[in-house]
């Protein structure tokens, strides 16, 4: 039966001595039966890092951690906070910031410049277009779950 953990974020994700990632803190989590697409239930989870359709409206669905674990990577590829300061005293929802930045190809902009010196950038453009499709307002359009650990398992071995 598919789970929905309700709070991925990077303190849920932590690293062991080898650097595997493990989630924890599954206390807000959700069983889905397989028959359910999505689920009403209180709004519960981190600011910042929640599914703005189930915000809105407490509708769960399975991809709502897709979204919250391309907060996560955006968070990585950044190393922004999810609410962050632009420099000119407003702050930024990362989320937005990351979609419009990668939408006009201008991703280099927003990057973390430990993570361009280290990175191949062709690599790192897919990765942040997987993320930005993570982002994706709508549910029925970010990639499943399964999908997000192929492609970068995928880009992992390349």
């Amino acid at each position: 039966m598919p789970i929905i953990h309700r709070d991925v974020k990077t303190t849920n994700i932590p690293l062991d001595d080898n650097l595997t990632a493990k989630v924890a803190d599954f206390g807000a989590s959700r069983q889905f039966s397989l028959d359910q697409t999505r689920v009403s239930t209180l709004v519960q989870g981190t600011f910042g890092y929640l599914d703005p359709k189930y915000f809105h409206t407490g509708q769960l669905i399975e991809k709502s951690d897709v979204y919250r674990f391309g907060v996560v990577l955006a968070k990585v590829l950044t190393g922004k906070k999810v609410v962050f300061s632009n420099g000119t005293g407003s702050d930024r929802n990362l989320s937005i910031s990351f979609v419009y930045t990668v939408k006009e190809n201008c991703i280099l902009q927003i990057l973390d410049n430990h993570i361009i010196n280290e990175g191949n950038i062709e690599e790192l453009k897919e990765v942040a277009n997987l993320v930005k499709r993570c982002l994706s307002v709508r549910g029925e359009d970010r990639p499943s779950m399964k999908e997000v650990a192929m492609e970068l398992e995928g880009l992992r071995i390349v």
